[in-house]
């Protein structure tokens, strides 16, 4: 019975201690037992160490037993074939333990966990791969040589319209830069919402330079007169007055491509309010290829419909901006001296600028305002 509960208890503590110190086993065994208990169980201690190395004995042969079935079964295999050694068995086996070598595989090891369908181009490939340890990282796709990368000057950015996809290039560029003109403007005449311009490649030069360094900017839209409901509202005592003024646009510059030009013209209620999440009301693309061999860039322009702006304040806003944009920098305005009228009302148009660009607190809507209405 004590032989029993020695060797179920022993099972038991197998996972917590490390069987093959039989000793060291025992030992703790004995030292949990209570104090009442350990005379008497003195008896069975020897028969649980005696049972323990039994054990460890069966496992240290366990090894030595599966060699020695694998010589047996070789000795009969050489028997069968009339060998005398295990090197002859290995020379008539030789092909076939190549070819199992060749095409046996273990994941893991000489093949991926999950190896890629993608099939091979020749069974060269196949054996050098079956050979290799560790599998090899895929190679790159192959580039088509006239693939354009970001710094490329053929870059085209997705969902941004070149000029290609206005005209023929190939068969524009043999045409005077007069039908040129008559041709842009045509192709957007029959559109409400269009607009449709051309700009001479030297004035689009400085104002593109200038919208570089003024990336953003404030204009003011067309002069707006109070409704017939506004008017009666302004009667009603306690009223707030409503007064007739312009809207206040927000401009911004962007340069997506090498020969494209975008202006966004926004609310400025709805910039204050939604950031760059505001939408544009009018956006104009500014088309540069023919600008070298034409001396021409081709302009053209949608508004938005619902979104509070016609076509017309569109055109307004498109020419306000060519005015304060196509202007020298201040500090060459300032060295031509006086100047006549034009030159000191683009002095103005500038500063309002540079006042603007730096958050001045001495930029005032109301100059800004008197600088457009001279333009109109």
């Amino acid at each position: 019975m004590r032989l029993v509960i020695c060797d179920t208890w022993l099972e038991g503590r197998h996972a917590a201690y490390d069987r093959h110190s039989v000793d060291g086993l025992v030992s703790t065994m004995f030292a949990s037992l209570p104090l009442s208990s350990r005379r008497s169980s003195r008896c069975w201690i020897v028969i649980a160490r005696s049972l323990t190395r039994k054990r460890e004995s069966k496992r240290k042969h366990a090894i030595p037993l599966a060699l020695a079935q694998c010589i047996a079964a070789t000795k009969t295999e050489c028997n069968r074939k009339g060998l005398k050694n295990v090197n002859e068995l290995k020379e008539a086996y030789a092909a076939q333990i190549a070819h199992m070598r060749k095409t046996a595989t273990t994941p893991g090891a000489n093949t991926p966990l999950h190896a890629p369908k993608t099939p091979s181009s020749s069974s060269s490939q196949s054996q050098s791969q079956s050979s290799q340890p560790y599998p090899q990282p895929p190679s790159a796709p192959a580039q088509p040589l006239d693939q354009v990368t970001p710094t490329s000057p053929n870059y085209k950015p997705p969902g941004v319209k070149t000029l290609s996809s206005y005209l023929d290039l190939d068969k524009t560029a043999a045409l005077p830069p007069r039908e040129i003109e008559s041709l842009w403007r045509l192709r957007f005449a029959h559109r409400t919402e269009s607009l449709g311009a051309t700009i001479p490649a030297s004035t689009f030069r400085d104002i593109a330079a200038t919208g570089r360094r003024h990336p953003q900017f404030v204009l003011p839209g067309l002069p707006r007169k109070a409704s017939k409901d506004d008017a009666e509202a302004h009667l009603t005592p306690g009223a707030t007055p409503v007064a007739e003024g312009a809207p206040i646009h927000f401009l911004q510059w962007t340069f997506p491509s090498p020969d494209t030009v975008v202006v966004l013209f926004t609310h400025l209620a709805e910039y204050k309010l939604r950031g760059e999440f505001a939408q544009p009301h009018t956006t104009v693309t500014h088309h540069t290829e023919l600008a070298e061999s034409k001396g021409l860039v081709l302009c053209q322009g949608s508004v938005i419909e619902g979104r509070g702006v016609s076509v017309d304040e569109a055109k307004w806003l498109l020419m306000c901006m060519q005015k304060f944009y196509n202007t020298k920098p201040l500090h060459e305005l300032e060295g031509d001296g006086e100047g006549d009228l034009g030159q000191q009302l683009a002095r103005r148009r500038r500063r309002l600028m540079e006042q603007f660009s730096r958050g001045d607190v001495d930029f005032q809507v109301e100059t800004l305002l008197e600088e457009a209405e001279r333009l109109g």
